[in-house]
């Protein structure tokens, strides 16, 4: 054996064994943890979609808006979410507003601002645009989820 050939079998082995490495940290699913939302806007108005979940890379509960839908269309938006559930909350070009309300077992109070955003849990927003809004929760299953937005009282 050569020593040119000697290196090259030591970087191998070096490579296969920070990947071996890599895997053993991760927690199964890691390269998959993702929920696809459709959401679905049956309305006249654009409207505007935030959610909140427990997020892969970050390794914590996260709140991250907006998703915008045009009117009377439907849009996937992929979250990087390890659990199979999720909070969200929307808005119309119109007014109209929907998600959880207080009181309700499946609300959730959550901090949002008007601008697009991304916030980790504990994270208090300052400004003019602030705002605390009730996300409905609810149970993904993982995969994917389906939300419709209308006109129409619940």
């Amino acid at each position: 054996m050569t020593i040119r050939s000697a290196l090259s079998f030591r970087s191998v082995g070096h490579a296969a064994a920070l990947f071996v490495f890599l895997l053993i940290l991760m927690r199964p699913g890691d390269l998959l943890a993702q929920i696809t939302v459709e959401v679905r806007n049956q309305t006249g108005g654009r409207v505007f979609v935030c959610f909140s979940y427990h997020d892969v890379i970050s390794d914590s509960r996260i709140t991250r808006g907006w998703w915008e839908v045009e009117p009377y269309a439907a849009r996937d938006i992929r979250v990087n979410a390890d659990q199979p559930e999720l909070a969200w909350y929307a808005y119309s070009s119109r007014g109209r507003s929907w998600g959880g309300r207080e009181g309700d077992a499946d609300a959730e109070r959550r901090h949002v601002v008007l601008e697009n955003f991304l916030v980790k849990e504990g994270w208090k927003p300052r400004g003019q645009t602030h705002r605390m809004v009730y996300m409905k929760k609810v149970v993904t299953g993982g995969g994917r989820h389906a939300i419709v937005l209308s006109d129409r009282e619940p």
